[in-house]
């Protein structure tokens, strides 16, 4: 019996879920990408107690350059969400 497991880790996430849905090993992705995944049945979620939590992020912008429309609206919306 062969005690020595190979362990990789990746940060392609279309890669290793093409893996996890083929039974080649487990993934960690984002919930919008598995969430289909999970409901039509080709995967199933483990470890629930260690899901990640939403991580702080920053919207720049050249200062130069600027503003469209639709980038001025993304920025109020993200701003009335987080507020």
């Amino acid at each position: 019996m062969d005690t020595q497991r190979q362990i990789q880790v990746s940060d392609d996430i279309l890669g290793v879920i093409s893996l996890a849905t083929r039974g080649a090993g487990i993934c960690q992705t984002y919930d919008f990408i598995a969430r289909p995944l999970m409901a039509s049945g080709l995967l199933r979620e483990i470890l629930p107690h260690t899901r990640g939590r939403t991580r702080p992020f920053s919207l720049i912008y050249a200062p130069h350059k600027g503003l469209s429309s639709a980038s001025e609206a993304l920025i109020r919306f993200m701003q009335q969400v987080t507020d």
